[in-house]
């Protein structure tokens, strides 16, 4: 099984603050959401509605810690080692 990468569902990078998660998950949700596409097809209806549900699945995830840390945990042990490497100098500037 794999994650969707939360961060770039919301077009963020992996060090974002909880208010950046939080305005990142007020615009995309906005953007995508079918309600604000009356006159939308059927098939346009769905992929909206798919975009909708990954940016709420990423905002569940992201807004509280414990989950956001156990994703975090979860995305390191699976992610290829160029990843991995990516996630660490976002995350901790200078360090790496």
């Amino acid at each position: 099984m794999t994650l969707p990468d939360y961060y770039a569902v919301l077009g963020l990078e992996a060090r974002a603050s909880g208010a950046e998660i939080k305005k990142a998950y007020q615009r995309a949700s906005l953007q995508c959401h079918p309600d604000r596409y009356p006159d939308a097809s059927p098939e346009e209806k769905r992929a909206l509605t798919e975009r909708f549900q990954s940016v709420a699945d990423a905002y569940y995830i992201l807004s509280d810690a414990a989950r956001r840390a156990e994703y975090g945990a979860w995305a390191m042990r699976t992610l290829p080692a160029e990843e991995r490497a990516r996630y660490f100098r976002e995350t901790r500037p200078g360090v790496f």
